[in-house]
Formats: structure tokens, sequence, C-alpha cells
């Protein structure tokens, strides 16, 4: 079996295939992985502009002073030969004329007929922001393979940048393998219950930025389960949950086998989620989890979130913890490494109290999940404890210490 860390390194390390890449509006781009590296082909500011409301003058002497010849709106193009005893007045974002060297504030003058005379000592160069001071010509102001948001859309539209490549969304197929599982939509029996686990794994692939579809539930056959892979294949990730581990009805194993999947990983040293397969059919990934929906959801936000990442050819491909505190004492008896899940609510992390791994409404009620290793069997309160966010999902470029 592989260990928690051996399982990350094998994923973050894995051969992909070759991400087609597309060009799109650039206001269409949110939380898609660019494609490209941009770099600016204009200086902002693209001219010297005032930082504030106020006078331009060309001259730090106090004791003076200065006629106001003028006035500048932003967005006007007005040039005044301004000497040392004259000023203009000008607003925020404005053109600032070539011979001022002070912007002076409103606040910091006093008028008298259409004069002014300044009540505070200013430095040359004050209130005036410069050519190229948020970004100059040549910047990279977008890097390849980095999570495109608001912010970054907003210094390519300065840019006048239209459009951007960026890859095409991972694909996705998911299904289950259960007699006992029934879709959501229908009525059920006594003896059956709800899929729960496939419409979960949509909704979060699709969370995460993935073209998701769900296939269909398979039977507790071959031949269901055998044409439900098939007909996943076209695909750039397989996700499955259940079947994998010895029960007589477990019989997705058998059939990954027999269609000649190179099996990279069978069975993972940690709690919950022991049994779970990853391997490669062709170029498609598959990542089978556990049927418990606890255990499956926790294992895929420990690996298969990683997977995801690698699939959208991001830079940021593991795990950001951050460092709190444990509200409560915590002791358990360890034999692996183990996910714990709690609630993180800004200050301190509270673990659990419901955790087993066959229920549903875990991460329902806690938001983040820590790592506890193999010799970790307390922890006392107010202890610095690292987590794992899940609601608010944050990966990072540099490998993180996520063991406490």
């Amino acid at each position: 079996m592989k260990t928690p860390t051996d399982l990350l390194e094998l994923i973050q390390n894995l051969k992909l295939p070759n991400t087609n890449r597309q060009t799109i509006d650039i206001v269409h781009a949110t939380s898609r992985i660019c494609a490209q590296t941009v770099t600016a082909t204009m200086s902002l500011p693209r001219y010297r502009t005032s930082a504030m409301d106020g006078y331009a003058i060309c001259s730090d002497d106090i004791s003076k002073r200065y006629e106001i010849i003028g006035r500048i709106l932003s967005g006007e193009e007005k040039s005044f030969d301004i000497d040392s005893s004259s000023a203009v007045k000008i607003m925020t974002g404005a053109k600032v004329p070539d011979s001022a060297t002070i912007v002076v504030p409103i606040e910091c003058v006093e008028v008298y007929d259409n004069h002014i005379e300044i009540k505070q000592e200013l430095k040359t160069g004050q209130n005036i922001r410069t050519i190229g001071e948020d970004i100059a010509i040549g910047d990279r102001i977008v890097l390849q393979n980095t999570t495109i948001n608001f912010a970054t859309i907003g210094v390519l539209a300065s840019q006048g940048v239209k459009s951007i490549e960026v890859y095409r969304k991972p694909k996705v197929a998911v299904f289950a393998s259960g007699e006992e599982l029934k879709d959501y939509k229908d009525d059920i029996k006594s003896h059956q219950i709800y899929n729960s686990n496939s419409p979960s794994l949509v909704a979060r692939c699709g969370e995460l930025g993935c073209d998701v579809k769900f296939v269909r539930t398979a039977r507790d056959d071959i031949r269901s389960i055998t044409k439900n892979i098939k007909d996943s294949l076209d695909v750039d990730m397989l996700i499955t949950t259940g079947g994998a581990s010895v029960g007589d009805a477990d019989l997705t194993r058998e059939v990954f086998e027999s269609l000649g999947m190179d099996m990279l990983v069978d069975g993972i040293a940690i709690k919950p989620g022991k049994p779970t397969m990853i391997g490669k059919i062709d170029d498609t990934v598959v990542l089978n989890l556990p049927g418990n929906p606890f255990a499956m959801q926790i294992i895929f936000e420990m690996f298969g979130t990683v997977m995801i990442q690698r699939l959208k050819q991001s830079s940021e491909i593991y795990h950001k913890p951050i460092t709190t505190k444990l509200k409560d004492s915590f002791t358990h008896k360890p034999r692996y490494e183990t996910l714990v899940p709690g609630y993180f609510d800004g200050e301190s992390f509270t673990i659990a109290t419901k955790k087993l791994p066959g229920m549903v409404s875990v991460l329902n009620h806690n938001n983040s999940f820590a790592v506890l290793g193999q010799n970790t069997n307390a922890l006392p309160k107010n202890s610095d404890i690292k987590i794992i966010s899940i609601n608010h999902k944050e990966f990072t470029t540099t490998q993180k210490d996520m063991i406490n």
C-alpha cells in the first residue's frame, strides 16, 4: 500500500496527456487556467497622473501665493506651462503638466481671489503617480499555468487584451456500482438507498472547474460495470465509487484488470479510505473511491482534488495547510495516517464528533480536515494544528508539510 505522502508525490508527477487549448473572451475566463504568459504592452499609468484632487505647482515654497491659471479634468488633454508662481487645478487621475513637480491636495490650500496659499510643507513628486508605477512595459502580468480570477481580468482589460488562451476544462465521468443504489429522482423500496456519492462528486468536480458527466449506476455484474467503464473512456478522468474491496459483489477491480488498467495504486495506508485504487486505461486516469460516503468525500478532497489540479494544467498542485489552534483535546488509536474532519471558525479547529466512514452528513457540517500522523495519538487543547480547507480550497506551487 502507498503512504499518503507517496501517493501525493505520484499524483503530482503523474504523466498526463497534453490538454487542448482554447481562446476565449477575457470576461469568461474566471477560474480557468491560463495557457500563455502575457506581458504588458503599455505602462500604467501611461502618463503622469494626479493621485489627488488638488493643485499642480512646480515649487515647494510654501511662503508664496500661486495664481490659478486653469483646470484639468480626468481624461482631458490640456497643456499648461506652469512657472514658480502659478498653479493648475487638477482632478484625481488627470494628466499632470510636464512642468509640474507637486500636486497639493485641496484640503491643504486656502483660495483667495483666484490664488492659493499652501498650509503645509510638501515634497517634490508628492501626489504624482509616475509612468509605469503600477505596470511597466514588459512586465509579466499573467503567468502560464496560473488561475485567472477577477483581478487578473482587470489587469488584462487595462492592457486592452480582448481574449486569452486557456486550457480546456478537464472532462470527468462519474459512476457508482451497487444494486441497492437508486437515483435521487426515483422512488425507492425499503431495501434500497439513494445514490448520494455520484451527485456529490458531480457537484464537487463542477465546483473545481471540470466538464463533468454522470454515466449511470452500474448493477453488481461484470457486464454492467464493463459497459459503464467503456462508455467513460473518452474523458480525462473516470471516478467510480464502491466495488473495490473483497466482498462477493465487488467486481470493479476484476473489470479494471480485464480492461488492462495500469494499476498505480492499490490501497492506501490511510483511515478512512484504505481500499482506494488509482490507475490508467490508455489516456484516461481512473480513481476508484470507497463506497462509504464520508470516506469517499474525504479521500477525494485529499487526493482527487490534486489530480484535478494536475489535469487542469495548474502549477498549484500542493495543499495549502492553515495553522490554527485545536479547540478541545483529542485522542485516538492510530494505525495509519488519519483524516479527521472538523470545523474551522477562523480562530480554532473543532474536531467532528460524528465521523464514521458510512455517514453522509459529515462534510455538510464541517469545512476542513486535519491529517494525523501514524504516531500521533493525542493532541492537547490549544495546541497548534495544521488543517486543510474544503469549502475554500486553496493550493500552492510549493509543497508544505501538513502532517501533525
